[in-house]
């Protein structure tokens, strides 16, 4: 293993961010079990997740479901980790490459970190920090947020002779080739006051 990690991949190491000289600086662990999509040889900084109910501002009257008033928002999981070309053998730069392209892909996936397993799971942002310390490592911090996906369902319309409302639950159907047509208004004849008075046409 290079002189960057642990000596050991369960080990839970004093460093933050490898320095360069084989040292590190505050409090970082490896795990060979973390997991962001097929990205799994990586040094684990920080983990931090979110779970966020989104309440109603307004009152909610007593005994109502307090089920329409509160929605569970989509968890956001925020990751800081550095890797090294030494652990992956593959340059730094087609790493980054390949994460900008799953991003751009679109496509869900999984995520597993030392707490919890994320599903259906999207690169919200990746940001790559170099400065003197993480100049031979590729340091990324990265906003990752579930997307919902959900099944749909499509049925079949009976025909409308055995609909007892067709007209509000019936299928669409083709009425032909509608032409526009002028509208016309009439207006009533103005009578005089005196005539309305008497009764007069």
């Amino acid at each position: 293993m290079s002189s960057w990690l642990p000596a050991t991949k369960k080990a839970i190491t004093n460093g933050l961010m490898p320095t360069g000289t084989g040292g590190y600086s505050g409090i970082a662990a490896f795990r060979t079990n973390r997991r962001i999509a097929d990205f799994t040889t990586y040094l684990t900084i920080e983990e931090s997740g979110e779970d966020e109910l989104e309440i109603c501002e307004h009152p909610v009257q007593d005994g109502a479901e307090i089920t329409d008033h509160a929605y569970k928002k989509s968890p956001v999981l925020n990751v800081s980790i550095s890797f090294s070309q030494a652990e992956t053998f593959t340059p730094l730069d087609e790493t980054y490459a390949a994460m900008l392209k799953l991003q751009e892909s679109r496509i869900p996936f999984e995520v597993v970190t030392g707490k919890r397993k994320y599903v259906d799971m999207l690169f919200k942002s990746i940001r790559v920090t170099t400065d003197k310390m993480t100049d031979n490592v590729l340091s990324v911090q990265a906003v990752l947020k579930h997307i919902k996906i959900v099944q749909v369902v499509k049925t079949t319309v009976p025909p409308r002779a055995k609909q007892a409302t067709p007209a509000k639950t019936g299928a669409t159907t083709k009425g032909g080739t509608k032409k526009a047509q002028d509208v016309t208004t009439t207006k009533p004849a103005k009578k005089s006051a005196l005539k309305k008075i008497s009764g007069g046409i």
